[in-house]
């Protein structure tokens, strides 16, 4: 009998985590490998309805553990036997930097062959410390990462996968103003950005997930590398109506001084992951970001969303109508 690989998703009743799970099981089943998808949730999330219609459909390549992150035997027990460990939790540095570094210490004691952490993200090793407050949190647990593999001299690849911005937020009114038919932005009209779905993430994090050779320290993937003038031309032919190119006349160094008067000024929950001073600081380390050399090729069978499709569905919610059914 065949062994199975086992893959543990922690936090995989989140967004990118579910979907995670489902990519794990199309590519096993795919490529015909034997695979285990264990499940993380925290204690008492144990019965959530996705992550059951999982277990019920593949009874025999899924597991639910509920297990308590602030416990260490707790952690190992679940890590026990893994090939692959993957975070993608979300929270703030309790999470981000505290309960990633318990999995590791955890993995490196199960002999774990990869572990990913929850980066999924622009890539933060390009700009420095106090930019972006959650980005900083991601690069303190890399540094905490590369002492305890070099201290513990641990045969494992952690490998960070940096997708640049999720493409669904561009039928979110970020950049692409619907109602007003405008693509705004800051800074040049011609400065790229990486764009990538969820699904997209999804699957190419399974496809690193399930590689049995070495993986890098990181992989940078995206489903498009677009500039705000592209959007502009994108988003014109495939709803039909021209969009306006707007600069929001705000210079980078004012932005700054926004983003400090936002968090300094205005009151906001401190368990928010993203409060709006938080968004501003993504907007403004945009400036910092190239494009990358892509490793989408990387791995195979994995179709890349366009903008134009997020684009072309965001229009019909707005404006009701499909642009070659618009009555005429």
């Amino acid at each position: 009998m065949v062994k199975s690989q086992v893959i543990v998703v922690a936090g995989a009743n989140g967004q990118l985590g579910a979907l995670l799970v489902e990519s794990l099981l199309d590519r096993a089943d795919a490529e015909n490998k034997a695979i285990l998808v264990r499940c993380l949730v925290r204690d008492g999330r144990g019965r959530d309805p996705i992550l059951k219609g999982f277990k019920r459909s593949n009874p025999d390549e899924v597991e639910i553990v509920e297990v308590d992150y602030d416990t260490e035997s707790d952690v190992e027990r679940a890590l026990a036997g893994a090939h692959c460990v993957v975070s993608v939790l979300q929270g703030l540095r309790g999470v981000v930097v505290g309960v990633q570094e318990t999995m590791l210490k955890c993995a490196i004691k199960c002999k774990v062959k990869r572990f990913i952490p929850s980066d999924f993200s622009i890539d933060f090793t390009r700009f420095p410390d106090g930019y972006n407050r959650n980005l900083d949190w991601r690069r303190e647990f890399h540094s905490i990462a590369d002492k305890m593999i070099t201290d513990a001299k641990a045969d494992m690849d952690v490998t960070s996968i940096y997708n640049g911005a999720f493409m669904e937020l561009l039928g979110g009114a970020f950049l692409v103003r619907y109602k007003q038919k405008e693509i705004a932005y800051f800074g040049s009209s011609t400065h790229k950005m990486d764009f990538t779905t969820y699904k997209n993430t999804a699957d190419y994090t399974a496809a690193v997930c399930m590689d049995t050779g070495r993986t890098p320290k990181c992989l940078h993937i995206a489903g498009s590398q677009t500039s705000p003038k592209e959007l502009q031309e994108i988003a014109s032919s495939v709803t039909g109506v021209r969009h306006r190119l707007v600069w929001m006349m705000v210079p980078y160094w004012l932005l700054l001084v926004i983003i400090w008067v936002l968090r300094v000024m205005i009151p906001y929950d401190e368990d928010d992951v993203t409060p709006i001073w938080q968004k501003f600081q993504y907007a403004y380390c945009f400036k910092f970001i190239q494009p990358e050399t892509l490793d989408n090729s990387r791995y195979k069978n994995i179709t890349w969303t366009q903008p134009a499709e997020i684009i072309l569905e965001a229009h019909v919610e707005v404006d009701g109508y499909e642009p070659d059914k618009k009555d005429k």
